[in-house]
């Protein structure tokens, strides 16, 4: 595999595996480890296509687009309007749940200064918006040293904790729960948005897109997998809705601090990010005024993070966002492809054939997952 592949693949697994790792292991250890791993793994696979399907649709088309443009060329400028809400309540959804966790986060670091979640949460969010209202994204690592560093941690993290895993803990198996980690882990494999980027790495090896995409796809599913594996084999049914938390209670200071420095990073700059990212959509795709825009991004997540603080947590905050902005994307997605089909704009290096079954079982399970996790709501 040449460099340029590498960083492509790196790039997409960089922008899936963010925050909502935090909030994996939580809702795995609800569900039971081994009906959690089918998950992420299932979903994971699921996730894979839907970034092929991606990928196909964007070596279809000439230029560089976003998944709401690619919406109005393959379907029409009413779905490329749903499509652009979704992406919305998906970002939002992000930012509250990252106000939420990083509260969480700094307060078990630095609690013994002042102990306040929301004290924290409001600083977080000041210093982060200071940088987002600067245009600064930050000296950062290419991605592939990220993502490097990410298993690095979990590897270090899990090598200092073997000695407090419980087998126990890994016990139980009850296929009803299936759907209960649904949302937090297709959350947590959101990461569409780059594939136009992979595209753009390998401009000159097109032919590379889909191995990228595929390796990329299946880095997060093995990390994933490990990070579950450690943490709720250390805290069992006590995992904490942001994971490295209950570790560090139950391992020791090291684990406490390395775990939340990995997580209040993790946060950080996704925060900045998806941010930025909204920012430069409400100046360029909306034409809203600089301040406004900067309001619109940030503003409004955190007056919705005021509002339901007391009434939805970080876990749940990914769930709704999951299942549903995740769900009504990738519905989106499987009807492109099929008309991407018939309208391409040109050949593309690749293609999945014969997938008219495949889309109908991904479409299955999308609507399945948005109709169950609305119903447990209201049964």
């Amino acid at each position: 595999m040449n460099k340029s592949t590498l960083e492509a693949a790196a790039t997409l697994a960089g922008c899936v595996i963010g925050a909502g790792i935090l909030g994996i292991p939580y809702v795995v250890a609800k569900a039971g480890f081994l009906i959690g791993i089918i998950d992420i793994i299932a979903i994971g696979i699921l996730v894979m296509f839907l970034n092929l399907f991606i990928g196909e649709i964007v070596l279809r088309t000439k230029g560089t687009h976003q998944l709401q443009k690619y919406a109005e060329i393959f379907l029409n400028k009413k779905w490329s309007r749903v499509m652009f809400i979704s992406l919305l309540i998906s970002l939002y959804g992000a930012l509250i749940a990252y106000l939420m966790g990083e509260g969480q986060v700094i307060n078990a670091l630095l609690g013994w200064i002042y102990d306040s979640e929301l004290f924290w949460s409001c600083i977080f969010f000041i210093f982060a918006s200071l940088l987002v209202y600067k245009g600064i994204r930050g000296v950062s690592f290419s991605e592939l040293i990220s993502v490097s560093a990410m298993i690095l941690i979990i590897i270090f993290l899990g090598v200092i904790s073997f000695n407090h895993i419980n087998p126990l803990n890994f016990a139980g198996f009850e296929i009803r729960n299936i759907f209960i980690p649904y949302g937090v882990i297709m959350f947590a494999y959101f990461g569409l948005v780059a594939i136009p980027e992979v595209r753009e790495v390998l401009i000159k090896e097109k032919r590379n897109v889909k191995k990228a995409i595929v390796i990329g796809s299946v880095i997060p599913i093995f990390i994933y997998i490990l990070f579950a594996f450690v943490i709720i084999g250390v805290t069992g049914v006590e995992t904490t809705e942001v994971a490295t938390i209950g570790l560090g209670q139950k391992v020791g200071y090291i684990a406490l601090l390395f775990g939340n420095l990995f997580a209040f990073f993790s946060i950080f700059t996704s925060f900045l990010a998806i941010a930025l990212a909204l920012v430069e959509l409400f100046k360029y795709d909306l034409k809203l005024k600089k301040n406004l825009a900067f309001v619109s991004a940030v503003g409004v997540p955190f007056v919705a993070f005021l509002l339901l603080r007391k009434s939805a947590t970080f876990t749940k905050v990914l769930d709704v966002t999951g299942y549903f902005a995740g769900g009504i994307i990738g519905l989106l997605i499987i009807a492109m492809i099929g008309n991407a089909k018939k309208k391409s704009q040109r050949t593309p290096e690749f293609t999945i054939t014969k997938n008219i079954i495949l889309r109908i079982l991904i479409a299955l399970v999308l609507i399945a997952g948005i109709v169950v996790n609305i119903a447990k709501y209201f049964i």
